[in-house]
This record gives structure tokens, C-alpha cells and sequence, in this order.
């Protein structure tokens, strides 16, 4: 989300049975390294430091009940002061330490100039199937005493956490230019982000599905492509 902008995030989740509860969230500021940063809430927070999520659904024709939650973000009771790395937590009773969800966004400014290209890995036993990310950060007339510490940088895939790359020092420094063309380092396995199958219906088999079986109280889909191992969808 970019920082002073009409962007939103928008957050949605399902809480099982057919009782509203009320949930509260608020953000946490967090270092590079997603630890909480020591700044104050009211210093990175405009507005209410803590609200309740009022928008929700109630299930309708479904084999389970649930009731189906729903956050915009920013909005009028919070919204970020600053940009950096941030931890939306969802909570009940007021307790903080009983976290019923989490998750991290970003509010980000462009303050340097970052150009880059995917391109097929060096490496030899990466040649084959991984995807090498060599990119380069122009840092001219932003003030950096030292790039090797002040400028953190995160190499991620679709958005992933779980294998993102973290503080990659620069391989080259120049005068006003950073170079992260590393033949390894920067080098991520590459994959398919989307496998497509049609579950438009329970009442048929659509494409790619294997199989529709119902045990009370759920759909149970048996989804199969080509040689990969088949996945066991449920649907409520």
C-alpha cells in the first residue's frame, strides 16, 4: 500500500457457527526483520489505536454455518502515520496477547530508483529451475552513509514470506548505485503460482476434479493434474 494514497487493503475471514462475536484489531510498527519497532502507538497511528470490525455476514444455504468477517483498511478509525513494515493484529476481549489472527502489509514511499531483470540462473544446478533476480538501487542525492547497513533489502515471490530473501548485501557500490547481480544468491525456485479447476458446482465432476464426495457436513472435492500430488479440497 503505498503511503498517503487512497489504497486499501481489504481483510476477510470466516468464524465457524452462527454467533457474532466482536473482534478487535490494531497495527504494530516492525523493524526491517518484523520485530515491534520501539516507537510509540500514537506515533505511528492516526486516529483510535485499537477499533472493533462491524462488517459482517451470515452464512446462507451452506452445509455449515459460519459468519464471514470483513476489514477495509485504512479507514475513518485508523489509518498508518508512517511508511514501513506493519503487522495488522485481530483480537478478542481487548487481549492483545490472545491474537486470533495475524498478518503483514507494507506502506511504502519511493525514495530510490530500483531497476531490475528476471533472467535464467548462472548457476549450474539452478540452470535449469530457477528464476535469478539481478537488480540494481540508484541512491543518488538520498543521504546513505553506509549501504551495506542502512539500506535493507527483501527479495520476495508472489508475495511470499516463507522463502523470501533477506538483507542481500550489494555486490558492487558505486558513487550513487547499489548492484545485486549475484549469480546465487538472488535465486529463487521457480513454480506455478496458479493451477486452475473448476469447483462451480458440487452437483458434477468439473475440470480437473477427480472426484465429488459428501460427508456431513462437508463437500470433500479430490482435485489431480498431470503427476502432481492430488489435493483434498473441502468446501463448507
Amino acid at each position: 500500500m503505498e503511503f498517503n494514497s487512497n489504497e486499501t487493503l481489504q481483510l476477510s475471514f470466516d468464524e465457524l457457527g452462527t454467533e457474532t462475536e466482536t473482534f478487535y484489531y490494531t497495527i504494530i510498527h516492525c523493524s526491517s526483520d518484523w520485530q515491534p519497532s520501539s516507537l510509540m502507538e500514537t506515533d505511528y497511528i492516526s486516529g483510535y489505536t485499537e477499533s472493533d470490525i462491524r462488517d459482517y455476514s451470515l452464512s446462507f444455504n451452506t452445509t455449515y454455518d459460519y459468519v464471514h468477517y470483513t476489514l477495509e483498511f485504512p479507514n475513518s478509525d485508523m489509518s498508518p502515520k508512517l511508511s514501513g513494515n506493519y503487522l495488522l493484529l485481530v483480537y478478542r476481549n481487548y487481549d492483545k496477547n490472545q491474537p486470533v489472527l495475524t498478518r503483514r502489509f507494507y506502506v511504502v514511499e519511493k525514495r530510490l530508483d530500483v531497476t531490475g531483470e528476471v533472467k535464467r540462473p548462472k548457476a549450474g544446478e539452478l540452470r535449469e529451475t530457477g528464476q535469478e533476480i539481478d537488480f540494481k538501487v540508484n541512491y543518488g542525492g538520498y543521504p546513505v552513509r553506509d549501504p551495506y547497513s542502512d539500506i535493507k533489502v527483501t527479495l520476495m515471490q508472489n508475495a511470499r514470506n516463507d522463502n523470501a530473501i533477506i538483507d542481500l548485501k550489494p555486490l558492487f557500490v558505486s558513487a550513487s548505485e547499489l548492484d545485486y547481480s549475484y549469480d546465487k544468491e538472488n535465486t529463487f525456485m521457480g513454480g506455478r503460482e496458479f493451477r486452475y479447476f473448476d469447483i462451480k458446482s458440487t452437483r458434477y465432476q468439473g475440470e480437473y476434479i477427480d472426484s465429488v464426495e459428501f460427508y456431513n457436513p462437508y463437500y470433500h472435492l479430490f482435485y489431480h493434474l498431470l503427476k502432481i500430488v492430488p489435493i483434498h479440497l473441502i468446501i463448507m
